[in-house]
């Protein structure tokens, strides 16, 4: 995959965030309003379905990519001003794959500016993470937008790499290298 059509995957993914405008009087007021509310009003704004869960700040919506459909779950922990996006990979790890998959995460996140692939050696899940502590900085949809697209596109461009993990025989090195030669137009 080209330098260019990875870009277009990036395009393509924050269309489907950019749907609706934010107007301005909309943004002033999310300025004081609680993280989790920013977060609902934002997937509201960009006609994106979600759940809620109880007795919680967690939101839960789908994300269709170029390579592959999971989960995504925001998470904000509203004392802390801290939230918290995960793409989770739909497909639960053997135990007997669990470390090539290691592997193969240790070598995608030594790299990886924004951040982490995170792996659960007792359940098997497999997920991506971006996170931001807000502090005193005010929380608003642009910033979202961009913690989700940067979620996004890392879930989409490894998603096949962890499918050849998972379903095959193939190293993790030689993955990486392929996903890698791809983004860099080898």
């Amino acid at each position: 995959m080209s330098t260019e059509q990875t870009v277009n995957q990036i395009v393509d993914l924050s269309e489907q965030l950019e749907n609706t405008q934010t107007s301005i009087s909309e943004q002033q007021e999310s300025r004081n309003a609680p993280i989790f509310n920013i977060i609902t009003s934002f997937l509201q704004a960009n006609n994106l379905q979600f759940a809620k869960a109880e007795d919680v700040t967690i939101l839960w919506f789908r994300v269709k990519g170029t390579n592959g459909e999971w989960t995504c779950y925001a998470y904000s922990k509203e004392i802390e001003r801290q939230l918290v996006l995960y793409s989770v990979f739909p497909y639960k790890v053997k135990s007997y794959k669990l470390p090539a998959i290691a592997e193969f995460i240790a070598r995608v996140n030594y790299d990886m500016m924004l951040g982490n692939f995170e792996l659960n050696f007792d359940t098997g899940e497999i997920r991506y993470k971006t996170s931001v502590n807000l502090g005193i900085h005010i929380f608003e949809h642009t910033m979202l937008q961009g913690l989700m697209e940067a979620n996004f596109a890392s879930m989409d461009t490894y998603f096949e790499g962890f499918m050849k993990i998972v379903y095959s025989n193939i190293s993790p090195e030689e993955v990486v290298t392929a996903i890698e030669c791809e983004l860099d137009a080898c």
